[in-house]
């Protein structure tokens, strides 16, 4: 059975260490910023500074742009800021995903650098002999035209695998491939294990992280 394309970003379900993943996210401030959207599923870094109380902030990670390596993957937009009134007319409280200048906004985001993800991978795909090669995605800064209240989550998807098992350049690595029947059969029909498999959804570790590895930066 082919795949299609239902990108989501990056999803996390588990962890490097075998401790279960425990749905936390840290929080973070997001200063109103007219260049980038953001939805749950997308890759941050960290930004300048932090708000008035001294939550730190974070901006998109953009590919082909950002210099700064991951600092997470955002898992929740909270709809309540200080100052907001609960009974104020322009106060959304469905919507998950963050418009281009949605002022000083705040999420939460999956920071531990030991967090397993899992990924579709874009038309480009991946074969079953990708497992511990390097990847990145195909993260872009305005996502405006995919993002809706039907479909809030991030359009991201992994891309350009790499020839290679090792390198400090990339910031993903596949380490298997999610275990769904559908998404194995088609791995399975491929012609051969070298053969890529569009939209196939992989399982994915930092290979850069902010909080580890010398790649790491401020």
């Amino acid at each position: 059975m082919a795949l299609s394309a239902a990108p989501r970003g990056l999803s996390p379900v588990g962890t490097l260490t075998g401790a279960s993943y425990n749905e936390q996210g840290r929080l973070y401030y997001i200063p109103s910023d007219s260049a980038n959207t953001y939805a749950i599923g997308d890759i941050v870094v960290v930004g300048a500074g932090g708000d008035a109380n001294g939550v730190p902030a974070v901006t998109k990670y953009v590919q082909g742009t950002t210099t700064l390596p991951p600092l997470g993957v955002v898992v929740g937009v909270r709809v309540v800021d200080p100052s907001v009134s609960l009974q104020g007319t322009n106060l959304d409280l469905t919507k998950l995903y963050l418009n281009k200048s949605a002022g000083n906004r705040y999420v939460y985001v999956v920071d531990d650098p030991n967090v397993v993800f899992s990924a579709q991978f874009d038309s480009t795909g991946a074969a079953q002999n990708a497992v511990h090669k390097l990847c990145t995605t195909n993260q872009a800064a305005d996502q405006t035209s995919t993002l809706s209240q039907s479909a809030p989550l991030s359009s991201t998807a992994l891309t350009g695998v790499a020839t290679t098992h090792t390198g400090n350049t990339t910031i993903l690595q596949i380490i298997g491939a999610t275990q769904d029947p559908v998404n194995q059969g088609a791995l399975s029909a491929a012609a051969s294990t070298s053969t890529a498999v569009p939209y196939v959804t992989m399982l994915v570790k930092w290979n850069q992280h902010q909080y580890f590895g010398a790649a790491a930066g401020v």
